[in-house]
């Protein structure tokens, strides 16, 4: 939910009561940022902002999950199984 409310800040639109609340009220346990990664970045339909606009949203969910108590564990850039092995200790240390 709070990513919501993180792109509505990105758009400046202001969010919804019951977004707001259901934020508060359904929280996760592991909240992992994919940060921006350059090398890899594509437009396509579901991504239509450009590189420096996806670290502005990057910015922006950040703050805005931190603002609601969570701890943003941001997975490193690089080969797959080392983020998933990242993601893993995460998970099997907390």
């Amino acid at each position: 939910m709070p990513d919501i409310i993180a792109y509505n800040e990105y758009i400046n639109i202001a969010s919804t009561p019951e977004v707001i609340k259901a934020s508060k009220e359904l929280v996760y346990d592991f909240v992992f940022l994919f940060p921006a990664w350059a090398a890899i970045f594509k437009n396509d339909k579901e991504r239509y902002e450009n590189f420096e606009e996806a670290l502005k949203i990057q910015d922006k969910l950040k703050k805005t999950y931190t603002q609601y108590g969570y701890e943003v564990c941001e997975v490193p850039v690089g080969e797959i199984c080392d983020r998933t092995n990242y993601i893993l200790n995460v998970i099997e240390y907390s």
